[in-house]
């Protein structure tokens, strides 16, 4: 199931999130069964993508703007600053009702 996460950007100062990818892994927790593969960043203009099952794990974390995933049937409103963490097997889809912009970080196994 995803989990949510309001204001999960208030967690880290500036310099963490510039940081190299190689510093960003260390805010992992340890016990977490996965490993980093990237990060990306992404402007999303208005439109809506349909539902999809994860096969690694994605936290997305919304930088500006809102964006609206549902998940098992569950609606999540992101907003800068919130982040959700879509699990294996999570179908989901994303709707952009105007401009926003998101981290995406995507996990493989170890």
């Amino acid at each position: 199931m995803a989990k949510f996460f309001k204001h999960i950007l208030d967690q880290f100062d500036e310099s963490q999130l510039e940081a190299s990818f190689a510093d960003f892994s260390e805010i992992i927790p340890k016990d977490f069964p996965y490993q980093l593969r990237d990060i990306k960043t992404s402007i999303i203009g208005p439109g809506e993508w349909p539902y999809h099952t994860e096969k690694n794990p994605e936290l997305y974390v919304v930088l500006s703007g809102q964006i609206i995933y549902t998940v098992d049937g569950i609606e999540y409103v992101l907003n800068a600053g919130d982040g959700i963490l879509m699990e294996v097997g999570d179908s989901h889809n994303t709707v952009v009702k105007e401009y926003a912009t998101s981290l995406l970080i995507n996990f493989q196994e170890n």
